[in-house]
């Protein structure tokens, strides 16, 4: 907590902000759900009108200037003054598992972690420090103006489901080139030495990286091929503005490949993911990754 502090309050003497503190998220001891009773004040206007002296007395509050940090914490929360990203961040995460997205959940979930660092409050992040955020995260992380405009599509669905208007998150601009970094193909030597590494661990990698070596098809493609075994042919789905897919024949040193990953193949995530921890292992840089092989296979 005392990490993010330092972090959020860097990002506002930038800004030359005054804002007050950040609320940190915390756990309420003997004390009702603030969530769920603000939910009831939501109900039941008549709690709402006299909340401060329900706090006070059936619970047993000090809710003044001097009151405990918690007590007027939980007293905020409560009552909406303010709003704790990490319980929606929670809740909305669950949500977008049960109902399936869990690809959706692991993308947003980055971009919660990250803006959590700087804010634990909602109600604390506008139009100005919500673009220059995404101009730190932008730069300090390295990532493409894909990734960026994910994490804030990610923020605005998250600002729905809380029920507040995410202007703030809109029309934000973000830098489209100078994080991005050209992917370079890999060498003769280079496909060699990984594909030896995949066969000495007998680690199913070796199918999809060959597979992509010799047809120039991307990770997606290789997941989703449809293989022929008596024509020996390979049929491609269409990918991002393809129109059709293509049919093409196997090269004599992917069919046992082929054979394989036909029979026990992975999804694009698991794939990269796990190629981009072995490429780190064997010491490739950042510019090298599974998507390098369409560049070997054209060079």
């Amino acid at each position: 907590m005392h990490e993010a502090r330092k972090r959020r309050d860097q990002l506002n003497r930038e800004l030359e902000l005054d804002q007050e503190n950040t609320h940190k998220t915390l756990k309420f001891k003997d004390l009702p759900d603030p969530l769920l009773m603000r939910h009831e004040i939501l109900e039941d206007e008549n709690k709402g009108e006299n909340f401060l002296e329900y706090a006070e007395q059936q619970l047993g509050l000090n809710t003044d200037h001097d009151a405990p940090d918690e007590h007027v914490e939980w007293y905020k929360v409560s009552t909406g003054k303010i709003e704790l990203l990490q319980p929606h961040i929670n809740a909305y995460l669950e949500l977008l598992i049960k109902e399936d997205k869990k690809a959706t959940a692991a993308d947003y979930r980055r971009g919660y972690n990250l803006l959590t660092e700087f804010y634990s409050d909602a109600n604390e992040i506008n139009k100005k420090n919500a673009s220059h955020l995404m101009r730190k995260l932008q730069e300090r992380e390295n990532v493409t103006s894909v990734t960026a405009t994910k994490w804030i599509s990610g923020y605005i669905s998250l600002w729905k489901y809380i029920g507040l208007d995410p202007y703030c998150w809109k029309e934000i601009r973000i830098d489209k080139t100078k994080y991005s970094e050209k992917r370079e193909p890999f060498s003769a030597n280079e496909v060699i030495e990984i594909a030896s590494y995949f066969e000495s661990k007998r680690d199913w990698l070796l199918h999809p990286f060959w597979i992509a070596c010799h047809t120039g098809a991307r990770l997606n493609a290789v997941c989703k091929l449809e293989y022929n075994p008596d024509d020996k042919t390979i049929f491609f789905p269409p990918m991002k503005k393809e129109i059709s897919g293509r049919t093409i024949p196997a090269h004599s040193k992917i069919v046992e490949s082929l054979e394989e990953w036909t029979i026990d193949r992975k999804t694009s995530r698991t794939t990269g993911r796990r190629f981009t921890d072995v490429k780190k292992e064997l010491g490739f840089p950042t510019t090298k990754t599974f998507h390098s092989t369409r560049h070997t296979f054209t060079t």
